[in-house]
């Protein structure tokens, strides 16, 4: 049995809501161990790990940021990005060689 187009795609933004979920909650406790818990055994902090966090912080937040505006756009107005098959077909033709 398959999934109509917009069950598919709420299902997804639940999924991709989990995963960004999981995701900061693996970035806070990473800087959190970089920050607070090293210095407090007397090991230095290491920067390079600190940069690669922050890093994966920074696109998350972006990621997540651009999902909200779109979802709030899709269902506030009414027009149809995302649960619109024949744009997504469109697409898909457009990027196939």
């Amino acid at each position: 049995m398959a999934l109509s187009f917009t069950k598919a795609r709420i299902l997804a933004l639940f999924f991709t809501d989990i995963a960004a979920g999981i995701h900061f909650i693996t970035f806070s406790d990473s800087l959190w161990t970089q920050l607070v818990r090293r210095p407090q055994r007397g090991r230095n902090t290491n920067w390079v790990l600190v940069a690669v966090t922050l890093c994966m912080g920074i696109i998350g937040s972006i990621h997540a940021a651009l999902d909200v505006a779109l979802n709030i756009q899709v269902w506030s107005t009414g027009i149809s990005l995302s649960t619109d098959l024949p744009q997504w077909e469109n697409i898909t033709a457009v990027s196939r060689p």
